[in-house]
């Protein structure tokens, strides 16, 4: 699977599955205005592939993951309206 798109999804809630972190093939993860909490997890930082991450619009807290400035190839980063801190690298 290349592309996982479950936006506008607000009855998603809880934190980010962790069985995303083995789909290695992924380029696009739109989450978008669903009701996501807790912090971006690490490991989103090992998606090579990804050229799209939408996290925008959630409840995520913390601060942002620094591994996000492994993606090399991203070439969209959403993670506005949460409640996030830090700076990140690309």
């Amino acid at each position: 699977m290349e592309i996982f798109n479950l936006q506008f999804n607000s009855g998603l809630v809880g934190t980010l599955p962790q069985a995303l972190s083995r789909m290695n093939s992924l380029r696009h993860i739109s989450l978008q205005w669903c009701n996501f909490t807790g912090t971006i997890p690490t490991w989103m930082g090992q998606l090579s592939n990804l050229k799209y991450l939408g996290l925008g619009n959630n409840a995520f807290t913390g601060e942002i993951p620094v591994q996000l400035g492994n993606l090399k190839e991203l070439e969209l980063l959403g993670l506005d309206d949460n409640r996030l801190s830090g700076n990140i690298e690309l």
